[in-house]
């Protein structure tokens, strides 16, 4: 069957491209199968499934078995996603809908995420693992379900990506933080000079940037102000560094690599970790996390080669720095210890984590605290609130509570490049 014309039937789009070269390998492997009907019966509490739910999981797999197309696509995923490679190696699609399915098309994303399931309640054994932990992650699926009917009427996925990390085995707590290997897309390096101990992350050619530094993606409102710029010689590289507290700056800065040394790059494999909510995130209990998963997963998966430690988060946007000084905000104190980089921009992480609503319109925000007051003034201004990223090489895990960045400089400048006054933003 032509891949092409088996997405065209099922109505799939918006797939990473890179699958339709792994189409003719998965084609020559023996031919597979569905996972059984009795196989989410007998562990439907794993999943957390509501008798409901798991009635039409098992309703939309009965018609997905007995269509050859969607049968043979539901297994392709399945392997693509965590059989053909390494999870955290593969490009995930943002979903799997499955259109000629009309309002079950979420449901088809299940299919693939369960049947993985059964290899992981098999590593779990295999690495001595935290069972309860590792199934805990399984529930993740019912709670995307039930916020994507509450969303649309119908059941579904609101984020697969993140729901293909629940199932494998990779995704552990290590102290109060928890932690998945991904790799990293940005085109960004961190160069380590060992003699003088400076780090410095240079932007790779051709990413667009707005005028204070962060990037134009995502619908960003605002225009592009530059592009940077790289380069590369004999023993030297060249190109638009990122200042830590997260911005890239709009100048260029040659580094020998006889006194710098790579350290990070795109694609390598990072410690990715996820910060639960609630207390008890603080610079004590980040470093401590930051050891524990160092050590943990050396230990228990010593052949992933990851390379550091990275993190995605609107807790980790240089405007929280805006809003906070480090003696009113352990959030800032903790960023003050990581070379933060500019990310994806994402006002969607503000929605659902941070005011809980559907949209940032001002008028309807809640006002209830301080951190919802000045970042509404910031979007009553004109501003668009965005995430950001860290990078910390493994070598430098064991030193990042004596290592913490100055931004004397650095956060005047950023202010100033705000498109509102920064400077007049609330104090209560």
């Amino acid at each position: 069957m032509d891949y092409a014309k088996a997405l065209d039937y099922a109505g799939l789009h918006d797939l990473p491209a890179s699958y339709a070269a792994r189409w003719a390998e998965f084609q020559a492997l023996p031919a597979g199968r569905l996972w059984d009907n009795a196989y989410l019966l007998e562990n439907q509490s794993l999943f957390g499934f509501s008798d409901e739910l798991t009635k039409e999981i098992l309703r939309v797999r009965d018609a997905v078995a007995a269509d050859e197309a969607l049968a043979l696509l539901a297994r392709f995923f399945h392997w693509v996603l965590f059989v053909g490679s390494k999870p955290f190696l593969v490009e995930k699609p943002g979903a799997l809908l499955a259109e000629k399915l009309g309002d079950d098309k979420g449901l088809f994303g299940m299919i693939p995420l369960i049947a993985e399931t059964a290899r992981t309640l098999t590593a779990i054994d295999e690495y001595r693992l935290d069972r309860e932990n590792i199934t805990g992650n399984f529930k993740s699926l019912n709670n995307f379900a039930n916020e994507y009917k509450k969303k649309n009427g119908h059941w579904g996925l609101d984020a697969f990506s993140w729901n293909c990390s629940c199932v494998v085995p990779y995704y552990n707590k290590c102290g109060h933080l928890g932690f998945e290997p991904i790799s990293i897309e940005y085109d960004y390096t961190y160069y380590y000079n060992d003699k003088t101990g400076s780090s410095v992350v240079l932007c790779g050619d051709g990413i667009s940037c707005t005028g204070d530094g962060l990037l134009t993606s995502n619908n960003c409102p605002f225009p592009a102000a530059f592009t940077t710029k790289a380069a590369r010689g004999d023993g030297w590289v060249e190109g638009f560094p990122i200042d830590p507290l997260g911005v890239a700056l709009h100048q260029t800065v040659r580094l020998s690599l006889d006194q710098y040394r790579p350290l990070i790059k795109q694609w390598d494999v990072l410690l990715a970790f996820h910060i639960p909510s609630g207390p008890g995130y603080t610079v004590e209990s980040t470093y401590h996390s930051l050891r524990e998963a160092v050590s943990f997963y050396r230990r228990v998966f010593p052949d992933i080669d990851f390379k550091g430690i990275w993190c995605y988060s609107w807790l980790y946007t240089p405007q929280l720095r805006l809003l906070f000084g480090p003696a009113e905000s352990e959030m800032v104190k903790i960023q003050r210890h990581f070379y933060q980089v500019p990310a994806w921009r994402d006002s969607g992480a503000y929605t659902r984590f941070v005011y809980k609503t559907e949209t940032l319109e001002p008028s309807t925000l809640p006002r209830g605290n301080r951190l919802h007051r000045r970042l509404a003034a910031i979007i009553e201004r004109g501003g668009h609130l965005t995430s950001g990223g860290l990078m910390l090489p493994v070598s430098l895990v064991d030193g990042w509570m004596e290592t913490e960045y100055d931004d004397t400089d650095s956060l005047p400048a950023f202010r100033m490049s705000q498109p509102y006054d920064a400077n007049d933003l609330p104090t209560l």
